[in-house]
């Protein structure tokens, strides 16, 4: 399979922000497209669509779908920045022809929801950037992933670290990063858009979800075989969780560790990816090299 990597940005650039998912914060866009115009000197276009409301979607599927389609078909534009997440993606990603991003290679930037996107595009070959969306860019500490997010898109990428956690796992492994929202990746499971995580750093986060839960998909993963087949993990922010009136007992860290020892690699808590600031940013089929030990964790791109 070919594997196509966009080439990093420049000034002058045109990037276009869509919302496949979730209706957005117009005034919240707005503000984030002056501040990148500004520090990155980038050209920045919306979609038709991108400041609707179609009940909890920004627009009608039909209407989500040409807004991504004509960006990825259009030739001037060299990344476009998904809005936010929400829900919505897995609705639409299944009409989109990718053509457009082999011919002109350009990269997709997003989070949370957008994972169905990034592991889709993964799997078919094309990388992808798991970081920081407009909507969220009025938030404390968000011009620090506005600053990640542009090393990354302009070729010179900072590493991410973390301080060390009492359940990571020691260790150092060179591969590539998958994975992203952990109750998106378990929606996909089964499908052709579920990533090949083998002989990859599985990467996970999760915002606002009660922690039977997310013992639920922790478990559901296991059962499918994903760890066994895995190099590495790295976990996120697993964030604003909720408990039932009978409490289950463990952290959501604590959750997660407990399923994790069919993993033969590094394992690291903690990293400052996901729900919370600062989010740092990944891609996809480019390798990282993460080193777990006593007192840092690292992800540095290769």
């Amino acid at each position: 399979m070919k594997t196509v990597i966009p080439p990093f940005l420049k000034e002058g650039d045109t990037i276009a922000i869509v919302a496949p998912a979730k209706f957005v914060d117009e005034q919240s866009v707005r503000n984030a497209i002056k501040k990148v115009e500004v520090l990155w000197k980038v050209n920045v276009v919306t979609g038709a669509y991108t400041f609707d409301k179609y009940y909890r979607y920004s627009s009608s599927d039909i209407n989500r779908l040409n807004d991504l389609q004509h960006m990825i078909d259009d030739d001037r534009v060299k990344a476009i920045w998904m809005a936010r997440g929400g829900y919505g993606s897995n609705r639409i990603m299944d009409k989109l022809d990718y053509r457009g991003l082999f011919e002109h290679p350009k990269w997709l930037v997003g989070f949370s929801d957008i994972t169905a996107l990034i592991c889709d595009m993964e799997n078919r070959g094309l990388a992808a950037i798991h970081g920081a969306m407009p909507a969220f860019l009025d938030r404390q500490n968000a011009n620090q992933s506005l600053a990640h997010l542009k090393s990354l898109l302009f070729g010179l990428p900072e590493p991410i670290v973390a301080s060390a956690n009492r359940l990571n796992r020691t260790g150092e492994v060179m591969t590539s990063l998958t994975g992203g929202n952990l109750s998106i990746l378990c929606s996909m499971l089964g499908t052709a858009s579920f990533p090949d995580v083998s002989g990859k750093i599985l990467v996970l986060e999760e915002v606002d979800e009660y922690l039977y839960r997310i013992d639920r998909m922790m478990v559901q993963l296991k059962r499918a075989g994903v760890f066994k087949k895995i190099a590495g993990v790295v976990i996120g922010y697993i964030s604003d969780m909720n408990d039932n009136d009978d409490p289950f007992g463990k952290t959501a860290y604590e959750i997660i560790s407990e399923h994790l020892d069919e993993v033969q690699g590094p394992i690291a808590f903690g990293m400052p990816i996901g729900h919370c600031e600062p989010n740092y940013s990944y891609c996809t089929l480019k390798p990282y090299i993460l080193s777990v030990d006593i007192k840092i964790s690292k992800l540095k791109f290769l």
